[in-house]
């Protein structure tokens, strides 16, 4: 395989997995916890206000981020160009979902408040999306067949 195939799925999964586990740790912290951060109401509200913004901002820039920019990368003409924008187009959107979602969890923790992990959900959910498998990379980087079998030998359409 590829290594920048391996670079692009490498960087996809730490991130998509790394949203799950941090979310998934402090869904276990937020239960299991004995002691709270007290927070004034001003705080609290705050705290939800900022990170609900966050994330919907957030999901709403990696969705339009897809929109305006695989369109482009299909344009190009090197198949080694077109990779190569789209490893890095695949590690900023995951890189940025990763850090918005320790920032998140980070509030919930804070905040003890339920509500963000709603929105946590809504991060990950784009995220599994947006996962770069075999044939998504080959309607993404539009692909012919012939340099699809190239990048991937061992996959059958």
């Amino acid at each position: 395989m590829n290594p920048i195939i391996r670079k692009i799925q490498r960087t996809a999964r730490i991130g998509l997995y790394g949203a799950i586990i941090i979310g998934i740790a402090t869904l276990a912290l937020y239960y299991l916890s004995r002691y709270r951060f007290y927070v004034n109401d001003y705080g609290h509200r705050l705290m939800l206000i900022g990170g609900a913004v966050l994330t919907v901002l957030v999901v709403a820039a990696i969705l339009l981020a897809v929109r305006r920019t695989i369109p482009q990368i299909r344009q190009l003409d090197s198949l080694d160009e077109r990779l190569q924008r789209y490893a890095t187009h695949i590690a900023n959107l995951y890189r940025s979902a990763l850090a918005v979602a320790t920032i998140d969890c980070t509030l919930i923790i804070l905040s003890h408040d339920n509500t963000l992990f709603m929105l946590l959900l809504l991060l990950v959910i784009c995220l599994v999306m947006l996962y770069p498998g075999s044939l998504k990379m080959k309607v993404d980087l539009g692909l012919t067949d012939e340099e699809f079998e190239q990048l991937f030998p061992d996959e059958n359409l």
